[in-house]
């Protein structure tokens, strides 16, 4: 299993300096990431070697985390 977090990103778009809060877990190629902007709330993206998909937006950090979580434990 292969982890990597990254807190407060700078992330460069344009002229615009932007912070992103973000962490990503991978299992067994599938990666579950969680990405917040700012304090807004949080969007939990899904990718395998073949797709990327947002598969929920608008939560909260603990209900994001939860989420994932079980997105984690179908693997």
């Amino acid at each position: 299993m292969t982890t990597s977090k990254t807190f407060n990103a700078e992330m460069i778009k344009g002229n615009k300096i932007t912070w992103t809060k973000k962490a990503e877990i991978t299992v067994n190629g599938t990666t579950v990431t969680l990405q917040q902007y700012k304090n807004e709330a949080v969007s939990v993206w899904v990718s395998t070697p073949t797709t990327y998909n947002r598969v929920a937006k608008d939560m909260e950090v603990n209900e994001a985390i939860i989420f994932a979580n079980s997105i984690l434990s179908t693997i």
